[in-house]
């Protein structure tokens, strides 16, 4: 019987790890500013109402990774008819590779958000604006 429950409960784990192999961070969207190449991805590459997890990773033109320091990101989605305004920001935190940032976004509702991200390089502080669609 103990067994069987073990069985059972590592089976469910290793499905549960396919689930999130499936949804590995991929590119939304591409964008360039301040001479550096900014990819937004995330799981499964799109952006969806509700929770997102989100890396934002900065190139120079050469490829290598930018040393920059991203300070964070946030979806602005402006007033229409009698619905408000609305707005979603994530502080982006460092990874252990030099130019990736993750962070975590709730995004109220699906549609396009004009999204910012905000750094800072050798030139001082830099922004990327661009829109998404979130599905």
């Amino acid at each position: 019987m103990i067994r069987t429950w073990v069985a059972a409960g590592l089976t469910v784990s290793l499905a549960l790890g396919l689930t999130a192999c499936a949804q590995e961070l991929q590119p939304v969207t591409t964008t360039q500013a301040a001479g550096k190449t900014i990819v937004l991805s995330a799981p499964g590459g799109k952006l969806t109402s509700g929770e997102n997890a989100l890396r934002v990773s900065f190139q120079e033109p050469s490829g290598q990774p930018a040393d920059v320091q991203a300070q964070g990101i946030r979806f602005f989605m402006p007033a229409m008819g009698t619905m408000a305004a609305m707005s979603a920001e994530s502080a982006l935190r460092p990874t252990d590779r030099p130019g990736v940032f993750e962070g975590r976004v709730d995004l109220s509702m699906k549609g396009t958000w004009q999204t910012t991200v905000t750094f800072q390089d050798a030139g001082g502080p830099q922004r990327a604006v661009f829109s998404i669609q979130a599905q």
